[in-house]
């Protein structure tokens, strides 16, 4: 249960987080067993926590009051941004794009304010259905949260977007691939997130929709990985993890595993 304005779920005596009636229905897919007891639970943002709905990128630009030769400025973005989905390159991050044409835009303002403008302004974007109560049931239930997305934009930049939805409040920290250079699957990020809770990669799982990034990733680190999917199809390769379609799935299969 979770209170209304904002309270915090607590532990039922018998170590639940729901009574019988309350429980989600959980279709098991990929486990043979309950999975490891969790102390942190680590999430990706994009289609995890967040639904992008519109997005347009001369929109974003046009929000920074573009001095001349928009169009340039634009074809220069949108190729670093395609290079980055193409080749999975960390190499590149807005605020440093952004320093580097700092005098094509008369907005005023620092980068990071820059960068921020430029994000709210580009896209659209809305809570997944369930999310909201189940951040603030799996904080009530002890676990570290915190998010590690693969972005061009940094940790800062992404909180704000968590923040404008009201989902930010529960999750101790928001690391960007920007933030790094490195994007997942690579193990570092991983390490890196772990650092910010103090805690070892067999007491974290990692919650995403990206099978390559956040599945294998995850597990390649030392995490247990829950994907977060909505497909029927069956699963890419055969890598051990939990398989949830919403947020009310991976609360319950969280409040199985910490009740075992």
């Amino acid at each position: 249960m979770v209170q209304s304005g904002g309270g915090r779920s607590r532990p039922r005596a018998n170590g639940s987080l729901f009574s019988a009636a309350e429980r989600p229905d959980v279709r098991w897919r990929d486990l043979q067993s309950i999975p490891p007891r969790p102390a942190a639970v680590l999430l990706d943002i994009g289609e995890t926590i967040l639904r992008e709905y519109s997005y347009d990128l001369s929109a974003g630009l046009l929000a920074l009051d573009i001095r001349q030769d928009a169009d340039t400025l634009l074809r220069d973005l949108q190729d670093s941004l395609d290079h980055v989905h193409d080749s999975n390159s960390g190499e590149f991050r807005v605020a440093r794009w952004l320093a580097d044409n700092r005098e094509s835009f008369a907005k005023q303002g620092s980068i990071p304010e820059l960068e921020l403008a430029l994000f709210h302004a580009t896209a659209r974007r809305e809570p997944m259905p369930g999310v909201a109560q189940a951040l603030c049931t799996l904080s009530g239930a002890g676990l570290a949260l915190g998010c590690i997305s693969n972005a061009v934009f940094s940790g800062p930049v992404l909180r704000s977007g968590l923040e404008h939805h009201g989902l930010a409040s529960d999750l101790g920290f928001v690391l960007s691939s920007a933030d790094l250079d490195i994007r997942k699957p690579d193990p570092r990020i991983f390490s890196a997130g772990l650092s910010k809770v103090g805690l070892p990669a067999s007491s974290a799982w990692f919650v995403g929709d990206s099978w390559t990034a956040d599945v294998e990733g995850a597990a390649a680190a030392g995490l247990f990985p829950v994907w977060l999917s909505r497909s029927k199809e069956p699963a890419p390769s055969e890598v051990p993890c939990a398989r949830v379609g919403s947020w009310p799935e991976l609360c319950s299969l969280v409040v199985n595993s910490l009740a075992a």
